[in-house]
């Protein structure tokens, strides 16, 4: 790539409670690592490909071959090797990191032992991404060593989202109308199999997508979403808890009361009685004297 030069950007000694990235930079014309002995870091870091292919091995036995927009992760405790071939170019970006963020991203598999080359091309797209994680790429001191990891996390994020859910963006689209459709009349009763019928599937069809794309079924997320107005209107108007199930549409005021529960762990009066006192009017424009919690309690 024109404009990059070997030379570190970053090096940072200042440490903070989640880790610190403690160098990065650039290598133009890399020859790589030996392949023998593996190179055991000691550190988190990335290897960013952004210019000519090689290979990478390591001792989990994974020897494949990557190009220009693959980004390698290495692990503190993994021996490794990378580098071009012969008659090949390697230039690269990489970041050495560290802290007890990203030990737990490691054994959350977040960070893939099993899988730590990662497609993340086109390269101008994704190297500026990492500019806010390394002071802006403006050497050290350029910003807070907490900020920096923050910064490094959403755009790992970012791409491992990018690289393994390639489908990802049309399908949070399709949860994004199924969302809508659920959420529209909260205060009323809407046919789940009409909103199935909307999305172009049928009620079986629809839940079994929604469930897989947001973990929860259809009727337990506009359950939640009730239970979330139930809140803003305990919050933001003076109506009793009689009231506020009549406004959403529950069959009584028992049953509201026990779902409230579930929800939120208080019953509606308890979750009332722990809000700051507000003085507000109910959505109908009426101004009604909020009861204490021991004359709402159920």
């Amino acid at each position: 790539m024109e404009g990059i030069e070997t030379g570190v950007v970053l090096g940072n000694v200042i440490d903070s409670p989640l880790g610190r990235i403690r160098l990065g930079g650039y290598i133009r014309d890399s020859r790589g690592l030996p392949r023998k002995p593996l190179r055991i870091l000691g550190s988190y870091a990335l290897v960013y490909l952004l210019e000519g292919r090689g290979s990478f091995a390591d001792a989990n036995g994974l020897n494949c071959r990557v190009e220009t927009g693959d980004l390698i992760f290495l692990f503190p405790d993994l021996a490794h090797s990378y580098g071009p071939g012969t008659g090949e170019t390697w230039t690269e970006f990489y970041l050495v990191f560290e802290g007890a963020v990203f030990d737990l991203w490691d054994r959350a598999g977040v960070l893939d032992r099993r899988s730590p080359v990662v497609r993340a091309a086109p390269v101008d797209y994704w190297l500026p991404r990492f500019a806010p994680a390394v002071g802006g790429l403006g050497g050290p001191g350029s910003t807070p060593p907490l900020v920096e990891i923050c910064s490094l996390q959403q755009v790992l994020a970012d791409l491992l989202s990018s690289d393994r859910y390639p489908h990802e963006e049309r399908e949070m689209g399709w949860v994004s109308e199924a969302c809508a459709l659920l959420e529209a009349r909260i205060e009323g009763e809407i046919n789940l199999r009409e909103v199935a019928s909307g999305m172009n599937l049928s009620y079986e069809g629809f839940r079994k997508k929604f469930a897989r794309l947001t973990g929860t079924s259809p009727s337990r997320y506009r359950a939640s979403r009730k239970i979330n107005r139930a809140c803003e209107l305990l919050q933001t108007t003076d109506l009793p808890v009689a009231g506020v199930s009549q406004m959403l549409g529950f069959c009584d005021e028992y049953y509201f009361s026990r779902r409230f529960k579930q929800l939120t762990g208080y019953p509606p009066s308890q979750f009332r009685a722990k809000l700051p006192t507000l003085s507000t009017r109910s959505e109908s424009g009426y101004s009604h004297p909020r009861p204490n919690a021991a004359q709402e309690q159920r």
